[in-house]
């Protein structure tokens, strides 16, 4: 109830706009063919693309990364690394460095930092004592993560695969597994 609440009092293009700036809602520039977009929705988008008026309780399943919010495990992986970074959205590299078969340095590819200090340190020091509560603290829901010796910080959620028109008045057990919901945990380590 608190994150719906917060989202509501937030609002929507808040809420949008501080996704965007963790690289939610667009590519994320990794040297892979076929990057999706994402989508962080918002009451323009809906208009546009529905045709409908934007509701309320919208907001607040956005507030919790429910509703229209597609996004990729790529774009998750930027916003941790920028939370774990201290506030820089670095895009994701496939290739950090090229050698000869003998290990001899050829060229090394420095990160690209797309965007600097897009959010003030101190709020993010809560969010990763938040985070790393949810594996280090007693009655976190993510302890089974805990690694001995190391600060892990992560967030347990459930990606939904398909609209719930497709598996309307489904019991759980007869929703083919292709369209079953998945278990997430995001995580960074060592969280200093």
């Amino acid at each position: 109830v608190y994150f719906y609440e917060l989202g509501r009092k937030l609002g929507v293009e808040r809420l949008a706009r501080y996704a965007r700036m963790f690289g939610l809602g667009e590519p994320t520039g990794i040297a892979v063919r076929g990057e999706a977009t994402g989508l962080v929705p918002t009451p323009e988008w809906k208009r546009r693309v529905r045709r409908e008026a934007w509701v309320e309780g919208e907001t607040i399943s956005l507030s919790i990364g429910q509703g229209a919010n597609l996004v990729t495990p790529v774009q998750l992986a930027v916003a941790y690394a920028t939370i774990a970074n201290g506030g820089n959205v670095v895009e994701p590299r496939v290739v950090l460095r090229k050698e000869t078969w003998d290990g001899e340095l050829v060229e090394e590819l420095p990160p690209v930092i797309r965007a600097r200090d897009v959010v003030d340190p101190a709020v993010l020091a809560l969010v990763k004592k938040g985070l790393m509560g949810v594996v280090m603290d007693p009655g976190g829901t993510g302890r089974r993560a805990q690694v001995p010796g190391i600060n892990v910080a992560g967030k347990s959620g459930t990606t939904q695969v398909v609209s719930l028109d497709v598996v309307k008045g489904l019991a759980p057990a007869n929703i083919p597994i292709r369209y079953r919901d998945h278990a997430l945990f995001a995580a960074f380590a060592p969280v200093e």
